[in-house]
């Protein structure tokens, strides 16, 4: 509903009340979904270790949990999987990796999730994946499980929570590049 007053044209309180929700969600959804190229840690160039292996990603199983409404959104095995591939490709470790081919084949399994709210700004996520290499044969090759946390105290709740779970994959993702790159068998 418009109204003049002194020649101005003015939209109503509930009319502006409502554009500025539209805009508020327009700018919180855009700004809050799950990015994997943020959840690719950088190689900063202390990797020695050189394997000459190719492989194979297997489908991440356990990230079964989703978003709510207006909840937090989880990492699900979609975003996991390029995620590690996209790692595992930059680090070098391993002459190549895919979901196609390899020598060997990684198993991932995501244990458990989770979040954390310690106050109104500051906001916790937790990963708990386990990575297992095998031969094509199924014989084990390495293991190891890491438990990873970030937190965020981005002003935006939306960004926020995303931050953090971007952050917990980055982590865990490093420390499984350190892990292969520290205790790998040697052959």
């Amino acid at each position: 509903m418009l109204t003049k007053i002194f020649g101005f044209a003015l939209i109503s309180s509930l009319t502006a009340r409502r554009i500025v929700l539209l805009a508020v969600a327009l700018v919180l959804g855009a700004c809050s979904s799950l990015n994997t190229a943020r959840m690719v840690p950088d190689n900063d160039g202390s990797l020695k270790r050189k394997i000459a292996s190719r492989v194979r990603v297997a489908e991440v199983v356990g990230a079964d949990k989703v978003s709510s409404f207006g909840g937090a959104e989880f990492i699900d095995k979609a975003h996991l999987s390029t995620a590690i591939i996209s790692a595992l490709q930059k680090s070098a470790i391993f002459t190549s990796v895919s979901t196609n081919e390899g020598d060997i084949d990684l198993f991932v399994s995501v244990l458990s999730q989770d979040q954390k709210d310690l106050s109104i700004m500051h906001y916790t996520a937790r990963l708990l994946v386990e990575y297992r290499f095998a031969a094509r044969n199924g014989d084990a090759i390495w293991s190891e499980t890491y438990d990873t946390t970030f937190s965020s105290t981005a002003f935006s709740g939306a960004t926020r929570t995303v931050e953090a779970r971007e952050g917990a994959v980055r982590q865990n993702l490093s420390a499984l590049i350190q892990g292969i790159n520290k205790r790998w068998p040697v052959k």
